[in-house]
This record gives structure tokens, C-alpha cells and sequence, in this order.
């Protein structure tokens, strides 16, 4: 408990978190400036979609990694990892390890949109019917953004922080088998740049990786396509690291 404890601290107390969070809440509302006018009326989840589909949703997977998921490669480049378990269990630091990598990428994520989304409640309301026709409804997603814009506004924080994790797993996987950290900072963002050209190449966009954080990004999208794509790769990446972790750093 003391060790995760003490990477909480060095993930959440970090220079690198404080300017992540001020990174993504511009890059959240610098789209949404032109609806922020008074003169204009949205409702709030309107607004918050404008900067949540902007820029963002290009470089997410990559600011994912980079509040912890480099920190493994780090202390093995560094030569310092032995020392480290010579001193604790391996599954302790591992689980210390993996916690705070996993909270610190949803709560750079999570926090700002967040309180970007309830200061717009807030400011403007909710609203219905918002983005398309109540009789061109073909998914979950779309039904609740529908009928229920507060709630689907709430869903997309938590969505946001679903897939902040699971790619900042990618990004600690990479570090188990690569020590420079640049390459778990630069797998995540590979691994959805791969997905997204075999997704339009096959003509299943429903499947591409912007649906799972964006789900009403494509009208054919369903719980289906959403969740076991990031069950899989939040898997895989798990059983990497599992495989992979603390192999021949020992002293």
C-alpha cells in the first residue's frame, strides 16, 4: 500500500499531469469558442461535442501514455528497476505500478471534460433532439444522446476515461518489451493509427477506433463494436505486461 501510495503521488503531483490538464482543457474548449458567444444558444452537450470531436480526438491516444505509462521504461533504462526489486515484490509494483498509470490517463482526461461539461449545464442547459432526427435513431448511443442529452453528456466523461486506460495500457505494455520511453508513448497512438487505416480499408468504420471514443461518431456503431474492442486491447496489453514484467531486471 506504502509503494502505491508513493506512484500515486509521483503520477498525480507530477509538473507533467498539472500541464496535461491545462493542455486538454484548451484543446477542449479552444473548438467550442464560437458556441461559447452569448449570442449563440446550445444546449450544454452540444458544446461540449464540438471540443470533444475536435483536435482531440486525433492525439488522445498519445496524451493517454504520457502522464505514467513511460515511467516502467524509465527505471529499467535507467538501470534503477533492479534495485527496486531487490527491495519489493514484483506483483506489489507491478499492481502499484499499473494502478497509477491507469487513474493518472483517466484523470487527465476525466477531470477536464468533467468540469468543462457541468460549468456548460451550468451555463446553458441541457437539450434534446440535439444532432439528428428522433426518427433516424439506429443505436443505443444515438437514443440516448437523444432523448437524454444530460445523460449522454455524463456517459461521454466516463467513455473518455474507458479509453484513456486502455490505451495507456498499450503504452506500459510497450515499456515492458522497448526501454526507451518514447516507445510507450508512441504505441498507443501507433496502435490507433493501424486500426483506424485497417478499419477504412475494409469499409468498417463501425469498428474504427474513434467509435470508442466517440460511439455516435458513425450511426452503425453498437455496444458491439464499442466494448470488445477495448476489452481486447486492454487484454492483450494486461497479458503482456503480466508475461513481460520485471523479466531479467532482478539482481
Amino acid at each position: 500500500m506504502h509503494l502505491l501510495k508513493l506512484e500515486l503521488k509521483r503520477a498525480f503531483f507530477s509538473v507533467k499531469f498539472i500541464l496535461l490538464l491545462i493542455v486538454i482543457s484548451l484543446l477542449l474548449i479552444i473548438p467550442t469558442i464560437n458556441r461559447l458567444n452569448k449570442g449563440d444558444v446550445y444546449p450544454a452537450t452540444m458544446i461540449l461535442e464540438a471540443g470533444y470531436t475536435g483536435i482531440i480526438i486525433i492525439i488522445i491516444p498519445l496524451l493517454a501514455a504520457v502522464p505514467f505509462a513511460g515511467t516502467y521504461a524509465v527505471e529499467r533504462s535507467s538501470g534503477l528497476l533492479p534495485f527496486i526489486l531487490y527491495r519489493v515484490k514484483t506483483t506489489h509494483y507491478l499492481w502499484a505500478k499499473f494502478t497509477a498509470n491507469v487513474l493518472a490517463s483517466a484523470a487527465i482526461i476525466v477531470i477536464p471534460v468533467g468540469i468543462f461539461f457541468a460549468i456548460l449545464l451550468l451555463n446553458y442547459g441541457e437539450g434534446y433532439g440535439i444532432g439528428m432526427s428522433k426518427y433516424n435513431i439506429t443505436s443505443v448511443f444515438q437514443d440516448m444522446k437523444v432523448n437524454n442529452s444530460t445523460l449522454y453528456g455524463w456517459f461521454l466523461v466516463f467513455q473518455s476515461g474507458l479509453f484513456t486506460m486502455t490505451y495507456a495500457t498499450v503504452g506500459m505494455a510497450a515499456s515492458t518489451i522497448f526501454r526507451k520511453p518514447i516507445f510507450a508513448y508512441a504505441a498507443p497512438f501507433v496502435l490507433y493509427v493501424i486500426l483506424t487505416f485497417l478499419t477504412t480499408i475494409l469499409s468498417k468504420l463501425w469498428w474504427a477506433p474513434g467509435v470508442t471514443w466517440d460511439p455516435t461518431s458513425n450511426s452503425y456503431t453498437t455496444i458491439l463494436s464499442v466494448y470488445p474492442q477495448l476489452a481486447v486491447i486492454l487484454g492483450t496489453s494486461v497479458f503482456i505486461i503480466w508475461k513481460n514484467f520485471g523479466k531479467g531486471d532482478h539482481i
